[in-house]
């Protein structure tokens, strides 16, 4: 006979009792009808009311008896105690653990009300699960694990702590509740792991199988190792059409490379595949559901214009589904023709004997470089287990390295290296994104040749104030249509007048000059500026562009360094003109009123300058996150940067972008971590606090020599649109830019070695703020309330023109 053997880790007896009471007559019930008389009707001469308790326990008896009935399965339980986790691992090392033939451990009860503080609540369990199973594979112990094998008990008073991290693979009950519910919840939580295992059929099909990954994640994972060896990320949000695709790619026995990452939405997915993109050069697998590709808002659009090269894989419906649900091919529209019209490559893959040859070409398409791969398939042919390699004809890419590089120095090269070399024209270099290569490149060419350097407001710290410890002289802040730093545009106006075009010229180095750029007008770039731009494109050089260099970054600048030859009094002017910028104050008289609320200008001159003393006085690095809203902005201007960050103004700005980027920033960045966020960017999107926490309390040594610092500015209102209003309209207060104010529980929380500080801020104490910047091991939550106000911060070159900023 089958024994159904459970394994109880506790010292309570009260629990203990409630135990062996459900296994006693459970056991009656099993030996009354699957032994002795199967033909008896079930309630007739048990008598269950002697059990003392008559309600909800003895109906489920009565439903289990009935059930039973009609199997044919013969099996017995039995309980093995064990007062603590110490005394089962000795048990077990020793082989006191004997279990008949044809019998195993299929039930776990733990009672352990102090589980590990150090640890998350998903990882408590998530570890005590995973030990037991250890402790019996290392010790020849059988296992026949199901869904509901696991039952973790806690005391009431630690629900706060717990509850919400309850997951698949172990339930989590409060020990608190009345007995007789306790007995019952056990009672059920034994037959559907028995019902699951042997009496369903449908639901024991799976059960002690060891399944095989399904064909294409198997093939999609060997294509990622050949093409990106480590260097790429799995990410996934649930559905049940792509659940077993996300299995085979999780699957800790699978030989994935890739580091795996959820999201609190599929949004928060592409936001993360764009960040690590942008700032890692890292590729990715972003799984989701049916229909789901639509949630990705404009950042899908953000992905493609990145030409972020990785793989979305969405389920999809066949095409001959009457009306689908979730599906976007129905009987009103496509949305493969949407997907088309945006740019994006795709293949739908709908039947299973398609899959090699739209694999294939899916792989042809990523090696174009064109950006994300669109993978379309059907349930059924992301449930396919072949068992058998298919064979996919691919080449790995050849990297290209510079030697193999024609060396061209075409005639619009020529122009601007006479302009860099002769002219006596003062240079300004606005730098998008760039290699660390390129970035040194830039800082010795701007060294050599006197050329002021600007970074960007979708590229922050592409180039910045300070580079491994060195303070940068020729950088003079940001460059944008809503990040104007004091220093640029004085560099670019002679008397609030852009100097004549003779006088000066600006560079765009690897970048488009989209609008977001400047805020000087298309007209004025064309008529009243000499602009030159760096860009392997055609199809992405300006119609303002005078002299267009149609040649890849890296071979521009080393071609300019082999070359650079400043005519000495021409090198003096411009170094002149940097030494007399950057002593104008990035500060105004008005920035140092310390108000109650702040103003914003308050606010980052006194954290400006607590960081700078960091930088210069400790070495201390960041990677920046800063999200669409005025704070962003205000902060890119403002901010001294060490390194480049993440900026949510890329491509469409879509608010929310850099709040819901920063988890996977956070993990991948060795530096420490300051995001920027506006209060309405976070009423935009979900939570992702706790997603932020889980990612450093599950896996503490990403963060053992970091720390994480979210300050978000609260005031209620969308103040950038509010400033525009301001300005447009001169009328106080609209209520279309009211935006609900929540605020942080004062409050400090350990996981594992990782401490969480939220706290609001209402008063700059630099003392604390210092120590919650450089603590190692800690994630700082502040809530900063500030008043609104629409002068002093770059948005517009008008702000340069106002009272509080005339020259003392």
């Amino acid at each position: 006979m089958r024994k159904i053997n459970i394994c109880v880790i506790s010292s309570n007896q009260t629990l203990i009792d409630d135990i062996s009471f459900m296994i006693s007559h459970l056991n009656k019930v099993i030996k009354k009808y699957l032994e002795e008389d199967k033909n008896s009707t079930p309630g007739d001469d048990y008598n269950y009311k002697d059990m003392i308790y008559d309600d909800v326990f003895y109906t489920l008896l009565k439903q289990i008896a009935q059930y039973l009935s009609k199997q044919r399965k013969q099996f017995v339980l039995d309980a093995y105690y064990y007062e603590t986790f110490k005394k089962f691992r000795q048990a077990a090392k020793e082989g006191k653990i004997e279990f008949s033939d044809d019998s195993a451990f299929e039930f776990f009860i733990v009672y352990k009300p102090k589980f590990e503080q150090r640890l998350s609540g998903n990882q408590r369990f998530t570890n005590k699960k995973e030990e037991l199973i250890s402790i019996c594979n290392q010790n020849d112990i059988e296992t026949k694990i199901s869904p509901n094998s696991f039952i973790f008990y806690i005391d009431k008073k630690r629900l706060d702590s717990w509850i919400f991290y309850s997951s698949g693979g172990y339930h989590l009950r409060l020990f608190d509740c009345d007995a007789t519910d306790r007995r019952a919840d056990l009672l059920r939580l034994i037959m559907n792991h028995l019902e699951q295992t042997r009496f369903n059929k449908i639901l024991s099909r799976y059960f002690g199988k060891n399944l095989s990954p399904v064909t294409i994640a198997q093939e999609i994972k060997q294509f990622m190792r050949s093409q990106c060896s480590e260097k790429w990320d799995f990410y996934f949000y649930t559905g049940s059409a792509i659940a077993t695709f996300i299995e085979s790619m999780t699957d800790s026995k699978s030989e994935i490379s890739a580091r795996c990452f959820t999201g609190p939405s599929e949004h928060s997915l592409a936001c993360g595949a764009l960040s690590s993109w942008l700032l890692y050069n890292r590729e990715y697998v972003i799984a989701i559901t049916m229909g789901m590709i639509d949630e990705f808002r404009g950042t899908l659009a953000n992905l493609q214009r990145a030409k972020a090269n990785g793989f979305i894989i969405c389920a999809e419906s066949k095409t001959d589904t009457w009306q689908p649900f979730q599906g976007t091919i129905n009987q009103e529209s496509d949305g493969l023709e949407v997907i088309e019209a945006r740019g994006l490559s795709y293949v739908y893959i709908e039947k299973t004997n398609e899959i090699a040859d739209k694999l294939e070409e899916a792989f042809r398409l990523y090696l174009k470089k064109g950006g994300p791969v669109v993978i379309f398939a059907t349930q059924q042919v992301l449930d396919s287990r072949s068992g058998q390699k298919i064979e996919i004809s691919y080449a790995k890419e050849k990297a290209t390295t510079f030697s193999e590089i024609k060396i061209t120095k075409n005639e619009e090269f020529k122009k601007a290296l006479k302009v860099i070399n002769e002219t006596p024209s003062h240079i300004l270099w606005q730098c998008d994104n760039l290699t660390d290569s390129q970035r040194e490149l830039v800082y010795e060419i701007a060294e050599q040749a006197g050329i002021a350097l600007a970074d960007s407001l979708i590229y922050p710290g592409s180039v910045s104030r300070y580079w491994k410890g060195e303070k940068i002289h020729n950088y003079l802040g940001s460059l944008a249509i809503y990040g104007y730093s004091r220093r640029i545009y004085k560099f670019l106006h002679n008397d609030h007048r852009l100097a004549d075009k003779e006088e000066q010229c600006l560079f765009f180095i690897n970048s488009r000059i989209g609008q977001v750029a400047t805020p000087i007008s298309e007209p004025k770039l064309k008529r009243r500026l000499q602009v030159a731009q760096v860009n392997n494109n055609l199809e992405y050089m300006s119609p303002f562009t005078d002299i267009p260099i149609n040649i890849p970054t890296t071979q521009f600048l080393r071609n300019i360094k082999e070359e650079l030859a400043v005519k000495p009094y021409i090198l003096k002017k411009r170094k002149n003109k940097i030494d007399e910028l950057n002593k104008v104050s990035k500060a105004m008289p008005c920035d140092q009123i310390g108000s109650l609320p702040f103003s914003l200008g308050y606010f980052f001159e006194q954290l400006r300058t607590l960081v700078k003393e960091l930088i210069e006085n400790q070495g201390y690095q960041y990677t920046g996150v800063f999200e669409v809203g005025r704070s962003g902005a205000y902060a890119i201007c403002k901010m001294p940067l060490t390194n480049q960050g993440f900026s949510g103004w890329y491509g469409r700005a879509l608010m929310g972008d850099g709040l819901m980027a920063l988890p996977y920033v956070a993990v991948n960045t060795p530096l420490n971590v300051i995001a920027f966020i506006g209060d309405g960017a976070r009423g935009l999107v979900p939570n992702i606090e706790e997603q932020l926490i889980s990612k450093f309390t599950d896996n503490p040594k990403k963060m053992k020599n970091k720390n994480v610092t979210v300050f978000c500015m609260v005031n209620g209102n969308l103040s950038m649109i509010q400033s525009y209003i301001d300005y447009q309209y001169s009328r106080w207060g609209s209520t279309q830019t009211i935006s609900p104010v929540h605020f942080n529980r004062k409050q400090k929380k350990k996981f594992n070695s990782v401490s969480v500080c939220r706290k609001t801020i209402v008063d700059f104490d630099a003392s604390m703020l210092k120590e919650a910047l450089t603590c190692k091991e800690r994630i700082n939550f502040f809530d900063v309330f500030v008043s609104h106000s629409m002068r002093g911060d770059g948005l517009s070159p008008l702000t340069e023109k106002l009272w509080d900023h005339e020259k003392l």
